[in-house]
């Protein structure tokens, strides 16, 4: 590009701009193609969230990732970013979030954003890892760039700091809960999944035992079989003892 004065013209380097609506530049080149241009927007997109700790995921209109940062091998381990894609955000995330009535899924159907929610994922050769979630519609940018089956953006950064997470609602085996209890429960339950102990749960009416133990038995080695739920206060103490 050149710059002018009275006194004549300097002429600098020429400085090539890619931008396809860009006119602001009197030196342009052919644009990328735009599978190249998009892939290369997702690298810096996911740099720059990386730069923050963060992990960054898009998702289709049926809720499935269509891309996800490269930095999420670093949680879930190698290849996790590839394997991601075309699944359903509910398999990573849980379905007591982004199942048919979770309500984050309600949230982006109602172009609603959601920030600070909390999930606990299985991370690679260290167990459950308890992470903060921030989803919202996907704003598109008006060159193009963005993947038009992106709707939705989520945003995971690791949680691992107590006061940053206090009070945040945590989603595990079905269960949505806000209480540090009951994170220290769902840590506990996971740690049953390769267990063969008989669990005692005790509590109240009404406090959530069966709910549970529907969780203890999605998370164990016997999870493809039927869950049986038998209300034992409704029996004979006679039968019981047989």
């Amino acid at each position: 590009m050149a710059f002018s004065d009275f006194a004549g013209t300097l002429t600098t380097p020429r400085v090539a701009c890619r931008a396809p609506l860009c006119q602001s530049c009197p030196v342009r080149e052919a644009p990328l193609p735009l599978d190249t241009a998009r892939h290369a927007a997702w690298a810096a997109v996911s740099a720059a969230f990386g730069s923050l700790g963060r992990i960054c995921m898009t998702l289709d209109a049926e809720l499935r990732v269509n891309h996800a940062s490269e930095r999420v091998d670093r949680l879930l381990g190698d290849g996790a970013s590839l394997a991601l894609v075309g699944r359903p955000a509910a398999e990573l995330l849980g379905e007591e979030l982004f199942g048919p009535a979770g309500p984050l899924r309600q949230a982006l159907l109602a172009g609603e954003r959601r920030e600070g929610w909390r999930a606990l994922l299985r991370a690679a050769g260290e167990g459950l890892r308890l992470v903060t979630i921030t989803v919202a519609p996907l704003d598109h940018d008006p060159y193009g760039v963005c993947d038009a089956e992106a709707r939705y953006l989520v945003v995971i950064r690791p949680a691992e700091e107590a006061g940053e997470t206090d009070g945040a609602p945590t989603g595990f085996g079905g269960m949505i809960a806000r209480s540090p209890a009951m994170v220290r429960v769902f840590r506990l339950v996971e740690s049953l999944q390769q267990s063969e102990a008989t669990v005692l749960l005790a509590g109240e009416s009404g406090t959530g035992k069966e709910v549970v133990a529907r969780a203890i038995h999605a998370s164990s080695p016997r999870r493809a079989g039927p869950f049986v739920a038998v209300n034992c206060g409704a029996l004979p103490g006679e039968l019981l003892e047989s």
